[in-house]
């Protein structure tokens, strides 16, 4: 559905997505009821340990598993911390050995790559299990919840705790001075570019430029693609973005102008997620995109929301009379169940503690949103971060980003043409277009 449709039926989009869950979760319980609270009974009784790797420290809950051991005493969580750009590599050399965690997180794009060598668990029915017991509690969470852990073969596999789309803000003060509007496609990103670079109000010589960006090689091409679909790209059967294409060209002539029109730091081809947030926060941009609600959070310490600076609408900046081909897509970490699980009733209970809403809530105001509908609307969650009214519906709408196979391979590619358009801001935009789509169609 276009975004602009979207945008105004969210709400009643989602009670409709809810409702026709609840009806199959209803009939799939009720024909799996037995065996599962059988198992759940043969569990009870034994003391059972759960390793759960988090992908930063921050993920941890601060009560350390306290309730869920006041609930559940018979479960001992062993929490370890492995950074997200290492947990996929590191689980699959310990899964091939029989070992390795019950429960870790990573980046959502490895995860057709681990169900596709059978290494994650399936915890569909347990999942049903949670829903007949405390329907109004799992109907809580956001679509993204379960769509990120679902792989292609509908396995759900975990769980996804992360509500945050990703926005671009824009410091609204400037905007101000020079009576200009928030930019809602490229052309005004560009244009209001071009506006603040001609203002005075930014001194190149004291490293200010308008837009800030990731030129260098991340761990992560969600911010070329984040992008690339809202200027309406697409993707084929197989996950592989169409380059060659109006938005693929559009992608990279914005790349070209941007260091072209002197828009960036000359240097950002060697930038990371650090310079850019600090390049804005610091007043050394006026611009900045793919920034998650967490950043936000920084940025509300030395800047005030609406008044200093603010978030474009959701499905901005898209492309000149393409707005209803622009598509939110949202970069998470889930919570993956390993297939070499011994306990997955007591797995089902740690998830369900690190989705509580108390519990992802107290991590949600000090670090990342929760994936739940309550926590968006929670009156102390909207005074402490007040970008959240404004982001709902692109939290609501946003879409799980199609993953290919070899992922790690179209991320390479993705970079790689980035960077190409960055230090060749004259070629020709089409040609590279074409060039690269040779490239992604040859991983098919």
């Amino acid at each position: 559905m276009p975004i602009r449709d979207r945008h105004s039926t969210v709400w009643r989009d989602q009670e409709e997505e809810m409702k026709n869950r609840a009806i199959l979760l209803f009939v799939v319980f009720t024909l799996l009821a037995p065996s599962l609270f059988a198992a759940g009974a043969r569990q009870s009784d034994e003391q059972v340990t759960v390793t759960v790797w988090f992908g930063r420290e921050d993920f941890i809950p601060r009560d350390r598993f306290a309730a869920l051991s006041e609930r559940y005493p018979h479960i001992t969580v062993q929490a370890e911390v492995v950074p997200l750009e290492d947990a996929a590599t590191e689980f699959m050399r310990y899964h091939a050995a029989g070992l390795g965690p019950d429960v870790f997180q990573t980046f959502q794009t490895m995860v057709e790559v681990l169900d596709g060598r059978n290494m994650l668990y399936d915890m569909s029915s347990y999942f049903d299990q949670w829903y007949q017991e405390d329907p109004e509690d799992f109907n809580d969470l956001i679509p993204i919840a379960l769509d990120a852990a679902t792989t292609s073969r509908g396995r759900i596999v975990g769980i996804n705790m992360v509500g945050g789309a990703l926005g671009m803000v824009y410091r609204k003060d400037w905007f101000d001075r020079l009576g200009l509007s928030a930019p809602l496609t490229q052309d005004d990103v560009i244009n209001a570019g071009i506006r603040l670079r001609d203002s005075g109000l930014l001194s190149p010589a004291q490293g200010q430029y308008p837009i800030a960006l990731i030129g260098g090689r991340q761990p992560s091409e969600i911010w070329i693609k984040d992008r690339f679909w809202l200027l309406g790209g697409s993707h084929t059967d197989s996950g592989l973005p169409i380059i060659d294409s109006d938005a693929g060209v559009q992608l990279i002539e914005f790349y070209q102008t941007v260091m072209r029109e002197r828009l960036v730091d000359p240097e950002v081809i060697a930038w990371g997620a650090g310079q850019k947030r600090g390049a804005f926060i610091g007043g050394s941009a006026a611009m900045i995109e793919g920034i998650g609600w967490h950043v936000m959070t920084a940025m509300q310490q030395e800047l005030q929301y609406r008044v200093n600076w603010a978030v474009v609408p959701a499905g901005s900046p898209y492309r000149e009379g393409a707005k209803d081909e622009a598509s939110l897509y949202m970069d998470t970490y889930p919570y993956y169940v390993s297939s070499n699980t011994q306990h997955p009733e007591a797995v089902l209970r740690v998830l369900q503690y690190l989705a509580d809403s108390e519990i992802s809530k107290e991590v949600g105001l000090r670090y990342q949103p929760a994936a739940r509908l309550s926590f968006m609307q929670d009156s102390e969650v909207l005074q402490r971060s007040p970008w959240i009214a404004d982001m709902i519906d692109a939290a609501m709408i946003s879409q799980v980003p199609p993953i290919h196979a070899r992922q790690d391979e179209v991320h390479v590619i993705l970079i790689d043409m980035m960077q190409e358009a960055l230090q060749n801001p004259n070629a020709d935009p089409g040609q590279m277009a074409a060039k690269y789509q040779r490239r992604l169609n040859a991983l098919d």
